[in-house]
């Protein structure tokens, strides 16, 4: 009935119940009260029996419309494990000239995960237009396409943003040129107060559960998985991880 071993006490204990299910439906016909109830108690109630007795089941409410509470179901659990499958490969693209967009085009799979770089603290280089135009380009590719923002002399990671909150950032009408000022400051804070930032990063070792609470910390759907140098090799999005947690548990 649960699986696995049946357990001979509460097997007795749901037959003594069954037995008096059996005596209430009895005293119920004989004084002709033809409630439906009794019939579902005879069905019911030894079950529950068994399931309390046996420890399936942790709790049982009466009246108006009882339920019953499953131990296993409720005890059940997910152990966070080393990000692997959920890990996606990244097609990195330096942002360059505008020629090199087209060239950047045919070498790209839909669906795949699409990142582009800017780099921080590179004076003169970058213009609203250019970037827009980047992003614009690409989101066929990838419609949640990631900006990733990287050391100029390094390339080392250093953020990253959803890539409609950056276009979202350029396109605005800003005499300022606020967002550019930061890029080219290495001004992360001021970045972050423009876009939908995240300085985290995910490694081989770290688990699915770290990952998905970094990401809903900082409330970004996606993360950057770095390499021992610091270099952007991989993407980790929330749905899949989310996706996999829930296969998982479905399937015990």
């Amino acid at each position: 009935m649960f699986g696995g071993a049946v357990n001979t006490g509460a097997f007795g204990l749901a037959v003594a119940v069954f037995l008096l299910a059996v005596g209430i439906v009895w005293l119920l016909r004989h004084f002709q009260i033809t409630d439906s109830v009794g019939f579902i108690a005879l069905i019911v109630l030894p079950i529950a029996a068994y399931g309390v007795a046996s420890g399936y089941i942790a709790k049982i409410s009466l009246p108006g419309g009882w339920g019953a509470e499953f131990r296993q179901v409720a005890m059940a659990q997910i152990k966070p494990t080393p990000l692997a499958a959920e890990v996606q490969d990244l097609s990195i693209i330096e942002k360059v000239g505008l020629s090199a967009i087209q060239d950047y085009r045919d070498k790209l799979e839909v669906g795949k995960p699409i990142a582009i770089t800017l780099r921080l603290g590179r004076q003169g280089f970058y213009s609203e237009s250019a970037i827009t135009e980047y992003i614009r380009a690409f989101l066929t590719f990838d419609p949640n396409l990631t900006v990733i923002f990287i050391e100029n002399q390094s390339g080392r990671f250093v953020a990253s943003a959803n890539g409609n909150s950056v276009l979202a950032a350029v396109e605005v009408q800003d005499p300022d040129r606020r967002f550019l000022h930061a890029l080219e400051a290495s001004d992360v804070l001021a970045l972050k107060r423009l876009v939908v930032l995240t300085a985290a990063s995910v490694s081989a070792d770290t688990t699915n559960a770290e990952a998905l609470k970094k990401m809903v910390d900082d409330g970004v759907d996606a993360i950057i998985k770095v390499d021992p140098a610091g270099q952007a090799v991989g993407m980790v999005r929330r749905d899949d991880i989310i996706s996999r947690l829930m296969l998982k548990l479905a399937g015990g």
